[in-house]
């Protein structure tokens, strides 16, 4: 082979050389590529099947699940948020989420919120407000989703909520009656040492006014100081009752009959117009004393009247139901102890008063707080004791600039089992009542 010829052979080996060498690098590109799309479908896939778990998990919880960004704004929401406030959970996307925090809880909410786009987890007892306006009481646990910086748009943040409103509710009512019991120990031990005073006074000034002439101007004097004990008497029987030591002569009574009894005592006892709504049918009957139910329905009466002494058009609706109470609307009541789902006979007494504040609703059965000059703060004291004593339940509606309803609710006994209950809605309260059927 001649020079030239090797040297052309030469050059054809190196070009082959370097085509072989160009397709073996092709042939790992293109098998790089290939690995690269195979695992970033893989990932894509499992990120799916993530997602897919992640979202199944949300959406069956029972907690409320929020997903948030840096601006806190709301990005995504579960069902659940729309059960415990009563909102469409998709009208809350792009919203702040802080617009849906009570106002007297937002800077508390977005300093947690905020710490958790820093990263830091925390979890606080906050108030939302429900659709209806009402407050619901949560436990609000928030973390970091994402790695991306805390300023970062693709930032995310994760709050479950958890409803707490029937615990809260729970804790007041066992304070509140923790707290009555306890004043009414102290209450109770005093009135029963200070009656026992009072009708040794009594018996005295009458002893002395036996011994004077009629005509003796001592008389006058006695007549006052036995005025002045009687109606010290009288309000040492309130603070019996609110201590719940007053004997009871418990019989089965029917509060409408007893409410028919007293309606126009009651329509004469106040200056405010009363409407008395009878029921049509006759509802079950209650094991109560009928002389402390009339003390409730007078001091119910007195109180509402006193609510309404700066409202010259107002008015006072009475009405009696039989009503069911399960467990949520026992530890939703005022007052309430040891009381036992079932039908209840509710004694209603509607104002179109001031309403009460929200600060003085935990305060409003204490003996000695009243809210007007002229009043003693017994009235309602009074009724809460007779209602502890009875295995009563006491609900308080009050929307300011509205008025209040109070409701005297006492277990309605055993029905026969030929007459099982039924449920309607009446026009004045959307509670389900209970209703004997014929």
């Amino acid at each position: 082979m001649d020079v030239e010829s090797s040297q052309l052979f030469a050059t054809a080996i190196a070009n082959l050389a370097d085509w072989l060498a160009g397709a073996v690098v092709l042939l790992v590109l293109v098998g790089t590529i290939y690995w690269l799309r195979s695992r970033a479908t893989l990932l894509d896939q499992e990120k799916e099947k993530a997602e897919t778990s992640f979202r199944r998990f949300v959406e069956t919880c029972q907690e409320g699940v929020w997903i948030f960004d840096s601006a806190l704004q709301v990005t995504w929401a579960n069902q659940q948020v729309e059960e415990i406030l009563g909102i469409d959970a998709c009208s809350t996307v792009g919203t702040p989420l802080l617009n849906w925090v009570h106002a007297a809880d937002r800077n508390r909410a977005m300093g947690l919120l905020n710490s958790a786009g820093r990263g830091v987890p925390g979890q606080e007892e906050l108030r939302f407000v429900h659709a209806d306006g009402s407050e619901i009481w949560t436990l609000l646990g928030v973390n970091r989703l994402s790695d991306a910086p805390a300023d970062d748009s693709n930032s995310k943040c994760l709050a479950m909520m958890t409803d707490i409103t029937r615990r809260r509710r729970a804790e007041r009512n066992l304070l509140s009656a923790q707290k009555l019991e306890s004043l009414g120990a102290l209450t109770g031990g005093i009135a029963h040492d200070f009656n026992n005073l009072l009708m040794v006074i009594l018996s005295n000034l009458d002893l002395a006014r036996t011994v004077l002439e009629d005509d003796s101007p001592g008389q006058e004097f006695l007549v006052g100081a036995e005025n002045a004990a009687t109606r010290a008497a009288a309000l040492s029987k309130q603070m019996l009752a609110y201590a719940g030591k007053q004997s009871f002569d418990k019989e089965e009574v029917h509060l409408e009959r007893l409410l028919k009894e007293m309606q126009d005592f009651l329509a004469v006892s106040v200056k405010i117009p009363v409407k008395v709504h009878a029921p049509s049918d006759s509802l079950s009957p209650v094991l109560a004393d009928p002389a402390q139910l009339r003390q409730v329905f007078l001091n119910l009466l007195l109180n509402a009247a006193a609510a309404m002494e700066d409202n010259e058009r107002g008015r006072i609706e009475i009405r009696i139901s039989e009503e069911w109470f399960d467990r949520a609307r026992l530890e939703a009541a005022a007052l309430c102890r040891d009381v036992e789902p079932g039908p209840f006979v509710v004694f209603h007494v509607q104002d179109s008063g001031s309403g009460i504040e929200p600060r003085v609703m935990p305060k409003i059965f204490d003996p000695y707080f009243t809210t007007k000059a002229s009043g003693r703060g017994l009235g309602l004291a009074a009724v809460a004791g007779i209602a502890l004593a009875h295995g009563a339940a006491l609900e308080v509606d009050s929307q300011l600039g509205r008025g209040t309803t109070f409701r005297f609710a006492l277990p309605a006994l055993d029905l026969p089992a030929a007459e099982p209950l039924v449920y309607r809605n009446e026009e004045t309260d959307a509670s389900p009542v209970a209703k004997k059927v014929s």
